[in-house]
């Protein structure tokens, strides 16, 4: 009868181990991951930074360029007067 508790006991003690070293395994090993995914976060991070900062210089450019055909076309033509100028009075 105490042998058998004494079993039993060596038993729950081994399974408790085991337990034990498979929750320590899983926390290293989602460490490890929680790590590697912080990386890939902070290499996208950066992606997006950078791409944002590219859409905001071509903005910037796009828009000087457009300007400056606009400045060039009016540089171009004759001074017409303002269609809804009727005799220095807007209709």
């Amino acid at each position: 009868m105490i042998e058998g508790l004494i079993i039993f006991g060596l038993l729950l003690l081994v399974v408790a181990g085991f337990i034990g070293l498979g929750v320590l395994l899983a926390h290293d090993e989602l460490a490890g991951d929680r790590a590697e995914l912080e990386a890939q976060r902070q290499a996208l991070r950066a992606e997006w930074t950078a791409l944002n900062q590219t859409r905001r210089v071509n903005d910037v450019f796009f828009t000087a360029r457009d300007t400056m055909r606009r400045a060039e076309a009016d540089k171009r033509q004759p001074h017409r007067p303002d269609p809804t100028v009727i005799d220095g009075e807007w209709s």
